[in-house]
């Protein structure tokens, strides 16, 4: 965001500069920004998640049902919710994921849109309980909706046919605090949860690679090395410690 500022006022003073005003650019030196670490983010644990889904149970089943969602498929934020009717497959139980919802400057406003999914890797197709399917069968014969049609729509008129980024995040905020947890858990956390519970359970790397659509065993081996310290113990206790 900082660096796409930095481009606009750039070319603002070679305008400047073109019109005789100023005659010297200030942003034609390098910048520098002070460097720092970001924080890993870490997985829910078993008590978290439950006390999390609890919340969002009592904050509407609706979103109960995007979150639970959220932490049994692994989706990127914008992934879940560019989901579309004719991703779902009733049949095989599985959604495809084939593109994201992205947040970006175009013509000098700062908007929504739906995009590519973050590498090639990305695309894939996910299991789900028959449970999740049969709710959204249920939906599906209620809505009728076009294989277009999103399948978390806002309900109340909305500036996008999809849930919007913002809402969502909004939304899992005003969740996590009302079950009293740790503010440095986010959304994204969930997708780390459903990496570290698969691995913990003895799911092979490259299935949850697949499953999670990260790019490489090594992005989703850091994520499963700072993951909370009793799903690390569960795995060694099932693995390890009974030999």
């Amino acid at each position: 965001r900082i660096k796409s500022n930095v481009y606009r006022f750039r070319a603002m003073y070679d305008y400047f500069i073109e019109r005789g005003i100023i005659k010297d650019n200030p942003l034609n030196n390098p910048l520098t920004f002070p460097s720092k670490r970001p924080e890993k983010k870490r997985a829910f644990t078993k008590e978290e998640k439950r006390l999390f889904l609890s919340a969002a149970r009592l904050m509407g089943y609706r979103w109960y049902f995007i979150f639970l969602l959220y932490f049994q498929t692994g989706c990127r934020r914008g992934e879940l919710l560019a989901l579309q009717w004719g991703n779902v497959d009733f049949i095989n139980k599985r959604i495809t994921i084939d593109k994201s919802i992205g947040r970006g400057d175009i013509q000098g406003k700062r908007i929504e849109y739906i995009g590519d999914t973050k590498t090639a890797q990305s695309n894939r197709s996910i299991p789900i309980s028959l449970k999740v399917s049969l709710i959204l069968q249920a939906n599906y014969e209620k809505l009728k909706p076009a294989p277009a049609d999103f399948v978390f729509r806002p309900r109340e008129k909305a500036v996008y046919k999809w849930i919007s980024l913002s809402t969502v995040n909004r939304i899992f905020a005003e969740i996590r605090d009302k079950a009293g947890l740790d503010k440095k858990l986010t959304l994204h956390c969930m997708r780390h949860t459903f990496a570290t519970e698969l691995i913990a359970g003895g799911v092979d790397i490259p299935t949850v690679q697949r499953l999670g659509g990260w790019s490489t065993p090594k992005t989703l081996l850091g994520i499963y090395a700072h993951s909370n310290d009793e799903l690390a113990r569960n795995a060694l206790e099932k693995v390890m410690f009974r030999r």
